[in-house]
């Protein structure tokens, strides 16, 4: 496999994440929760960007929750801060929390729902996280799985283009992959 720069920082950062909890025996916190996200979010998105993924990436479906928003969220500095000088957004009282909905995010939109998040609540027990971007905060806001995440970056780390068909009249360029096995979440 021929590993970009970029996708050798995505592995690292994967690895490290994955290394805390078993150097310290304690579960992320919501801080390197977020960071984790943010930064692999942004790799992911550089691949795709630089044109690194194959198709297959690039059209992937993620499953999250949805929640309506029922209550325009204040700005960002009128959030409370607990005693550890944490920042809370208190989710509870803007979304619909209680109906969640069915909903998937293209590849692409998850990236940005994560980089350009506005609401951001890390939820490290339960393993999932809630957040929405600034474009779209006063609508909906999405729950995404931990595992599922890791999941995706691990899939990401392992997509490699096995042909590329590049038309010229239209400047369309078709990257696809040795073929992605869900059930076995490998390669075939």
């Amino acid at each position: 496999m021929r590993e970009s720069p970029w996708k050798h920082q995505l592995n690292r950062t994967l690895l490290d994440f994955r290394k805390l909890p078993e150097k310290t025996g304690r579960v992320h916190d919501e801080v390197s929760l977020e960071k984790f996200f943010f930064v692999s979010a942004f790799l992911m998105r550089k691949l795709w960007e630089r044109l690194e993924l194959t198709n297959d990436i690039d059209e992937t479906e993620f499953a999250v929750k949805k929640y309506a928003c029922i209550r325009k969220p204040p700005p960002i500095h009128f959030w409370v801060r607990d005693k550890e000088g944490r920042v809370w957004q208190p989710i509870e009282d803007h979304y619909e929390l209680d109906e969640p909905k069915d909903a998937t995010l293209s590849f692409v939109q998850l990236c940005n729902q994560v980089i350009h998040s506005y609401v951001f609540v890390a939820r490290p027990k339960e393993g999932e996280v809630f957040l929405c971007s600034k474009r779209f905060f006063e609508k909906v806001l999405y729950r995404i799985e931990v595992t599922r995440y890791l999941e995706l970056i691990e899939r990401v780390y392992y997509d490699e283009i096995g042909w590329e068909n590049y038309n010229m009249a239209t400047g369309h360029s078709e990257r696809r992959g040795f073929g992605w096995n869900e059930k076995d979440l490998s390669y075939s």
